[in-house]
């Protein structure tokens, strides 16, 4: 996604949260602790909208169901 387009949905869905856009690299041996990792250091660093890349744009679609994950992952930290 480009960084228009990114700047573009943070507009739309919440215009005063500041836009982070980081390349964090997502380890395809171990996808689902990589994207943990990322999403938990993402919130300690105060973000407050986090948006991952679809899988298939990563190539991790056999990586299973990462919105499962994301999921549990707001659900633990009382983002959800």
């Amino acid at each position: 996604m480009s960084l228009e387009a990114t700047s573009d949905l943070r507009d739309r869905l919440h215009p005063r949260a500041a836009l982070w856009v980081v390349d964090a690299a997502i380890d395809p041996a171990a996808p689902k602790a990589s994207i943990t990792r990322a999403y938990f250091d993402a919130l300690s660093q105060g973000v407050d909208v986090i948006q991952f890349a679809p899988p298939e744009a990563t190539g991790l679609a056999a990586a299973g169901d990462l919105g499962e994950l994301l999921t549990g992952c707001a659900a633990s930290s009382n983002r959800a």
